[in-house]
């Protein structure tokens, strides 16, 4: 699908008068924009608000169209795009995929932003430039034409993913961003790609990746079998053994090949895995008229199951896109954003004086910028009489809520940028982890992962135990669209009493560290809050306006003995608010001996957080008075329900 830049011409000549040129030099006006691997003309750049969002800019001021507008409040996908941006710390470029219908669109300054409109008309020419062509048909060397889908668009043309088409281009791209990942080469990604730069996954870790990156986009028509086929045709390899095959499961949750009622099942999902373990006794010779083979001479070969058309159609799919198309996200970033670029070093402000009233936009790049306009707009500031308050955005996944459905106004809107890096930055020391404030969920989510999957002398029994259940909650918390931008610093200040992070925070005893800057000429002034006592009241918590959260720190766990899990209860697993949350917390120790000379276990000390059983996050101390120095046996438990059932009256 190709790109169409006629929006220039037709946008070029509207009265941009409103906006008006910013005079203090210490602030730019004009945001750095990238769509399709093209800057955005600073006339056109101009016309970003405050208060727009980035599915709105590239609609209706760019005429992208192929992004669509469904929900409005991130739950169905349709508007994902592909966010990328240089990381200077990693030295690297990092993609995420995003809601275009609640980021900001100035949040995308000094990034690049891939629609669907640009993934299919990417050519190379000799000189590994990028160019767009004019036609979605081309012609090769020998003149024959050829088209120039996506392998993941031809994939879904194929195998049926599309009916209405409207969720299509935001499907397209949720997998589009899942291959721009490092280690997710389709097809051959369980052999390293030769350079030595990428990670390798196996075929079953592909399709976990898959299921998950697709938990933010919902379809009403297909029912979803053939996206998933189309998806998985991308990922998978030619099984060759039995453990990657009992790796299917059921919507029971449980894996086909461990299934004890494998014999008289009838699920689809447990007559393909008999089909695959048949095939692979055969030597994987494939099933259906031709083998699974295009040997036939005929592409679309007859097939007797899902895993049939997929295996065939890989070698179809081979054979019509070459390896260049996996390495798009990389070879369309613009050349300008690898390297530092001096607009970038200079912080943002946009305001806005049309009749959308937008109010203004910062993006400041250092700490004290920031504290310092927090200080300025916050009741009682210097700038409070007529400023109505100052609001942080990150990822926009709240604020942008309020803004749309509940019409709140923020006149004064500030989006730390990414080099105010102690908001941004995960890291772990010997006995805390510390997350930025402002870091993404998912980059939370990942960071736990290598927690859990570090091995040789960087495993570390007390982080892999600490980690195990954030990652556990985050898998089910919001969508991949959503933690990819959403920030725990946001989470935690929106003070929901069915948060699914903050009740596990304050089992863990987490502490947020405050930051503010009462004087101009001053330091910054940091104090500690307990997570538990952070909560005073319905979406009211324990912190000054001037003040922002500058990192939450985590307290590993003991590397035996003790133990935390998170609980989450809601209407489906995957993408939906919760009724009730809970993270439990235990510790214990040897007792000593009792009279007939047994031995027993006996807990030291036990924390259990609840969200949704009242107006804020609640400690459910009662219980847990009656469970420390208690026996670590049956009758203690049943005690301490006891006291819970009263403690919090249903």
């Amino acid at each position: 699908m190709p790109i169409n830049l006629s929006y220039e011409s037709d946008i070029a000549t509207l009265n941009n008068a409103a906006q008006p040129s910013n005079t203090d030099d210490n602030y730019r006006s004009t945001p750095l924009l990238y769509i399709n691997s093209h800057r955005i003309p600073a006339n056109l750049a101009t016309l970003a608000r405050p208060n727009q969002t980035l599915l709105d800019f590239l609609r209706n001021t760019l005429h992208l169209t192929g992004s669509k507008l469904g929900c409005g409040e991130g739950g169905c996908g349709a508007c994902t795009v592909l966010l990328s941006r240089f990381d200077k710390s990693k030295g690297a470029v990092v993609h995420s995929t995003v809601n275009a219908c609640l980021f900001p669109v100035l949040g995308a300054d000094g990034c690049h932003v891939t629609t669907v409109e640009g993934i299919g008309s990417w050519r190379h020419d000799a000189s590994k430039n990028g160019g767009v062509n004019g036609s979605n048909i081309t012609a090769n060397s020998s003149g024959e034409e050829k088209d120039n889908l996506h392998p993941i668009q031809r994939a879904m043309v194929d195998m049926h993913g599309s009916q209405c088409g409207y969720c299509t281009p935001g499907i397209v791209m949720a997998l589009y961003g899942l291959f721009a990942q490092d280690g997710m080469l389709p097809s051959n990604g369980d052999v390293n790609s030769g350079d030595g730069n990428h990670k390798t996954t196996t075929a079953t870790q592909r399709h976990d990746y898959l299921e998950e990156h697709l938990d933010g986009n919902l379809c009403r028509c297909t029912g979803y079998r053939p996206i998933w086929d189309a998806a998985r045709s991308l990922v998978s390899c030619h099984h060759h053994s039995e453990d990657d095959l009992e790796e299917i499961r059921g919507p029971c949750g449980v894996k086909c090949g461990e299934c004890p009622e494998r014999e008289s099942c009838e699920m689809d999902c447990n007559l393909e895995s008999k089909k695959q373990m048949a095939d692979v006794a055969a030597n994987d010779n494939g099933g259906g008229c031709c083998g699974g083979s295009s040997n036939s001479g005929n592409e679309k070969c007859c097939s007797s199951s899902s895993m049939d058309k997929i295996q065939q159609y890989q070698q179809i799919i081979e054979s019509k896109h070459s390896e260049k198309w996996w390495d798009q996200p990389n070879d369309m970033f613009p050349d300008e954003l690898l390297s530092v670029h001096d607009e970038l070093s200079t912080p943002l402000k946009v305001m806005d004086t049309s009749i959308h009233n937008g109010g203004t936009w910062y993006t400041p790049n250092t700490l004290e910028e920031l504290l310092d306009l927090f200080r300025e707009f916050s009741s009682g500031g210097s700038s409070s009489s007529n400023s109505g308050g100052i609001k942080m955005v990150v990822g926009n996944t709240e604020v942008g809520i309020e803004t749309k459905f509940k019409h709140a106004s923020y006149p004064t809107m500030v989006h730390p940028s990414k080099d105010i890096h102690t908001l941004h930055d995960i890291f772990s020391t010997e006995d805390c982890y510390h997350v930025g404030g402002c870091a993404a969920l998912g980059d939370l989510q990942e960071f736990c992962h290598s927690e859990m999957t570090s091995d040789g002398e960087e495993a570390n029994r007390r982080h892999e135990r600490t980690a195990k259940p954030i990652h556990d909650m985050l898998r089910w918390f919001a969508s991949t669209q959503i933690r990819n931008v959403a920030c725990l610093g946001g989470n935690l200040v929106t003070a929901s009493p069915i948060s699914d992070m903050n009740p596990m925070l304050c089992s863990l005893g987490a502490t947020l560290v405050l930051a503010s800057r009462p004087k101009s000429d001053g330091g910054v002034v940091r104090r500690n809050v307990k997570v538990s006592d952070f909560f005073i009241g319905y979406r009211t918590v324990e912190k000054e306006d001037m003040e922002v959260i500058e990192r939450v720190d985590v307290p590993l766990l003991q590397d035996r003995f003790e133990y935390c899990i998170p609980f989450k209860q809601a209407r489906r697993r995957e993408d939906d608010i919760s009724i009730v949350t809970s993270g439990m917390r235990i510790k214990l120790r040897p007792a000593a001996t009792t009279d007939n000379g047994g031995r027993h276990w006996e807990i030291e000390d036990v924390a259990i957080a609840f969200g949704g059983m009242a107006p804020k996050t609640v400690m459910a101390r009662n219980t847990m008075y009656a469970l420390i120095g208690k026996p670590f046996d049956l009758n203690s438990f049943e005690d301490a329900r006891k006291v819970l059932q009263d403690e919090f009256q249903m």
